[in-house]
């Protein structure tokens, strides 16, 4: 089993009126009307990123830290992501 975890910024769409969580290492976006239907889209997002991904044997870019994504996106708030998947690539448990 291997864990996957990569930060995504926050944003609040006013246009759209939804959440977005941006995943800068990867270049992929999630959304939802509440934070938590962003983050539960996110965790599916970056399970599909991760399951091709391991299909094609592509290399993972590595986490940006924390410290770099809050000087690159002042006043914007930086969650956790995180998949889990087998010896296969295919995602254990979407939480």
């Amino acid at each position: 089993m291997k864990k996957f975890i990569y930060p995504a910024i926050v944003y609040y769409d006013d246009s759209n009126e939804q959440f977005v969580l941006y995943f800068e290492d990867l270049g992929i976006f999630a959304y939802g009307d509440t934070m938590e239907q962003a983050h539960a889209e996110a965790v599916e997002v970056l399970g599909n990123y991760v399951e091709v991904a391991a299909m094609v044997d592509a290399e993972f870019p590595e986490p940006s830290t924390f410290a770099f994504l809050r000087s690159k996106f002042k006043g914007k708030d930086i969650v956790l992501v995180d998949v889990s998947v087998d010896d296969k690539g295919k995602v254990l448990e979407l939480k």
